[in-house]
């Protein structure tokens, strides 16, 4: 006659369950996550302690004593328009994509609209001032393609 086995006997016999298989599995990624982050942190131990790291430090508080570059170089009404015109770059773009492959739109205009765009602002970086034609144009062209991003909308 077959003795009867005792509740932990059968359990050993048994497949783990799904609950067991996934808690495993999530503990030995988790084991694999604290040695890579513990390997990181080894890295970054020996790359506090090198040469090479002292140089750059060396080298950023030299930097750090000599004059510093006055961080606005143009005008607040520059700034303005320099940061219109990109926004308005970024929505020709964005018309540029939504318009690819659509028939009727014309979106070689609008690659031109944007290499005017792009012309502008170069131009008022380097001269530093704001021609009144410039801005009807941008005006226009906003205008234009804030038409444009309207109908996808």
């Amino acid at each position: 006659m077959a003795k009867k086995r005792s509740k932990g006997q059968q359990r050993k016999k048994q497949q783990p369950t799904l609950k067991n298989q996934i808690s495993s599995n999530l503990s030995k990624r988790a084991n694999k996550l604290i040695e890579h982050y513990e390997n990181v942190d080894a890295l970054r131990a020996i790359g506090d302690r090198s040469e090479k790291s002292n140089l750059l430090g060396k080298l950023g508080s030299i930097f750090e004593t000599t004059e510093k570059v006055p961080e606005n170089l143009f005008p607040s009404k520059v700034e303005d328009i320099l940061h219109k015109l990109k926004t308005l770059k970024k929505l020709i773009i964005l018309n540029i994509t939504r318009t690819e492959d659509k028939k009727n739109f014309d979106t070689p205009e609008y690659v031109e609209d944007r290499k005017v765009v792009v012309d502008i602002e170069f131009k008022i970086q380097s001269t530093s001032k704001i021609n009144s034609d410039d801005l009807k144009l941008m005006n226009k062209l906003y205008k234009k393609h804030k038409q444009v991003k309207q109908l996808f909308d």
